[in-house]
């Protein structure tokens, strides 16, 4: 269990580690201080003066952020660790749409982030996980279904109160789930295939 984030909303001055990728990063975000990550970092501190550390790194995947979570952790001591990682770097976006590939490649991605949180849960801190972004490479239904899949998942296993959603407001809206633009991001977010502009 990822914990109950109300208990961790009435203590203040917290620290809060992010450890992501690109996007979480603010690459491409116009301007830097409108990233999603910086916007947080800015709420937090006035709202609770929690101090937030972004150690995210362009290019991260679940391997590379396993082999450096210990680290981060004994070094920061957090209250709260957000994890939000993308298939993209995982290579899911360039997989043809082939069903046992891109399940397999996002069963990965999955048992990455569970081995991540039981990292974070180790450490006695709260563990807020995010669902994949979307990503303009979605060139197909099959990856769409698997997004939305990989998403669904997340939040039953962590429970929606831990995880943030990206695939709701930021992502192309089609006529279906089986629509292959519903991948993709929303024109009015995304600066390039791989990233949001905010």
């Amino acid at each position: 269990k990822c914990g109950e984030i109300s208990t961790e909303r009435a203590q203040r001055g917290l620290q809060i580690v992010l450890i992501g990728s690109s996007v979480a990063a603010g690459y491409c975000a116009q301007p830097l201080a409108l990233s999603w990550a910086d916007q947080l970092a800015s709420e937090v501190s006035v709202r609770f003066d929690h101090r937030l550390h972004n150690v995210s790194v362009p290019g991260a995947t679940v391997a590379s952020t396993l082999s450096r979570v210990g680290e981060i952790l004994r070094a920061l001591n957090p209250k709260i660790v957000i994890i939000a990682l993308s298939l993209g770097n995982e290579g899911f976006f360039q997989l043809q749409p082939d069903a046992d590939a891109l399940q397999s490649c996002a069963q990965r991605f999955c048992e990455g982030i569970d081995a991540i949180v039981a990292h974070v849960l180790a450490s006695d801190a709260l563990a807020i996980v995010c669902e994949p972004y979307p990503n303009g490479f979605s060139f197909c239904a099959q990856h769409a279904w698997y997004l939305t899949q990989t998403a669904l998942h997340i939040r039953s296993r962590y429970g929606s109160e831990n995880v943030i959603s990206w695939l709701t407001d930021l992502r192309e809206q089609g006529e279906s789930d089986n629509d292959g633009c519903r991948g993709r991001w929303n024109a009015r977010y995304e600066h390039d295939p791989s990233h949001p502009n905010t």
